[in-house]
């Protein structure tokens, strides 16, 4: 099967690049993921659209990371909780939270509920 490989930033095209700048600017490295979606740019450009959609809405960067954490402990990806915990930090979730939020659990109520949602979803698709 074949497999697609990162692409480099230092040989990808200028509008590539730049996302991938973007990306490096606002994590202060630029994930596997993204790397190997650039090989797809609208699929690249698709996600950082969402995900800046997203980053306006009513979740707060936490209660977004706490999901996320949710949903890929819900899914076994350790890529995602690796991921995801290391953005939790970034974002201000504590190391309790971290681990609260993938058991579905979370010290707010309001927060607990979401993320049980989450899960919930998740597990019963």
């Amino acid at each position: 099967m074949p497999n697609l490989k990162p692409i480099d930033p230092a040989t990808a095209d200028a509008g590539i690049a730049a996302s991938l700048a973007a990306v490096k600017a606002k994590l202060g490295s630029v994930p596997n993921m993204f790397l190997t979606m650039a090989n797809t740019p609208v699929a690249l450009n698709g996600y950082l659209q969402l995900s800046a959609a997203t980053a306006t809405g009513k979740l707060s960067a936490k209660q977004r990371e706490a999901i996320a954490l949710a949903v890929g402990q819900e899914n076994a990806c350790g890529y995602c909780l690796a991921a995801h915990s290391v953005i939790g930090d970034m974002v201000g979730l504590s190391a309790a939270d971290i681990s609260a939020a993938r058991k579905g659990e979370a010290a707010h109520s309001r927060d607990a509920a979401l993320i049980s949602l989450a899960a919930d979803i998740t597990e019963k698709r």
